[in-house]
């Protein structure tokens, strides 16, 4: 007898529940490399864990996570420390994080490999991981809502791997590192609270930082970066013109050594068209539609790209435009409520906003 398609249908859906499902609302904690190998034993069908997950094994046997690989998602924060990991692999098809992802003094921990399905989390903090050398493995990363945090890192010199990251909620913060410069932060277009650079020795520019928008941002601190002379990409001289920011500059090199002497090198490279400087959007928040304004310096073709919180693409209009005044009328249809993100680009110039749309 021929099964019918409604009983082929419950069939798979049963069979897909069975394989995924949500688990741990109350957490986990990981000590050795028994419970990860037996996690898919203890937990069947455990792959979107509802609370945090912590490994940490006090530099005892914790070598890999090959044990984990059925997890896709953690609401929660997740934890690894003070384990002896080379790499991240059975982590790979991990793809969001809902808090914080914090990796701290795993002295082993040589790249983030594991990591490359990963698109979103509540912030990530690099902490004292004394050989990792490479953020490459970050590449499909988009989203943060948390802080960016790197400190104690004198392996990485470069920030390559992090040019997917569009948003972070949080500040950004790097802290004794080796990093020479920010370059592959080009995409980063929004940064919800603060700046904060010091005590890195090698680094010599903020090249790579200069798409930042500055209206979102409540403190700047650049200090103790002692060959630090190049200061004045566009996101860092709109911070110093904005009289609302705080500021704090010094023990830089000659050229970034003090709020007065960036203002001093903005004064050539600062642009009062530019369009962070000009762009406005109104109302926020909205319930139906919100309009977004801008300046051109001369005609183009814009595009504006509009996120979710988590960072995937929600919409996007495009369309060619005069110099001077311009304004877009955004309408978002069948979307929920929510916070949203968008990034203008016109020609070479890009520029980002937070919206937050509210239904009636």
């Amino acid at each position: 007898m021929k099964k019918s398609f409604l009983t082929i249908f419950v069939t798979i859906s049963v069979i897909s529940a069975l394989i995924s499902q949500p688990c741990l609302p109350d957490g986990i904690i990981l000590k050795t490399q028994e419970e990860i190998d037996s996690f898919q034993t203890d937990h069947p069908n455990c792959t979107e864990v509802e609370g945090f997950v912590s490994i940490s094994g006090d530099y005892e046997d914790i070598t890999n996570l090959n044990g984990l690989s059925v997890l896709t998602s953690i609401e929660g924060e997740l934890t690894i420390s003070r384990t002896l990991l080379e790499n991240l692999s059975g982590l790979d098809n991990l793809s969001y994080v809902g808090e914080m992802l914090a990796i701290g003094y795993n002295d082993s921990l040589i790249e983030l490999s594991g990591l490359e399905s990963l698109d979103s989390a509540g912030g990530l903090w690099l902490l004292g991981n004394n050989k990792l050398s490479t953020l490459n493995s970050l590449s499909n990363l988009i989203h943060l809502g948390g802080d960016l945090m790197i400190d104690g890192h004198w392996a990485i010199a470069s920030l390559s791997g992090l040019e997917s990251l569009a948003s972070v909620d949080g500040g950004l913060r790097f802290e004794y590192t080796a990093i020479i410069n920010l370059e592959g932060l080009e995409n980063l277009t929004y940064i919800g609270e603060y700046i904060s650079l010091s005590n890195n020795p090698d680094l010599l520019s903020l090249s790579g930082l200069g798409n930042v928008n500055a209206n979102s941002i409540y403190n700047l601190s650049i200090y103790n970066n002692l060959e630090l002379s190049y200061c004045e990409v566009e996101s860092i001289c709109n911070i110093i013109t904005n009289p609302d920011i705080e500021k704090f500059i010094t023990e830089n090199a000659t050229g970034c050594n003090s709020v007065e002497e960036v203002e001093e090198a903005c004064g050539v490279s600062i642009d009062e068209n530019n369009l962070s400087a000009n762009l406005k959007n109104n109302p926020n928040p909205f319930t139906t539609s919100t309009t977004i304004e801008y300046k051109l310096k001369q005609p183009e073709t814009i595009r504006i790209t509009f996120y979710n919180q988590f960072g995937k693409q929600v919409d996007m209009i495009e369309e060619s435009q005069h110099n001077g005044l311009n304004k877009v009328v955004w309408t978002p249809e069948n979307l929920s409520d929510g916070i949203y993100y968008f990034r203008l680009r016109a020609g070479e110039q890009v520029a980002s906003g937070k919206l937050i749309h509210m239904k009636q």
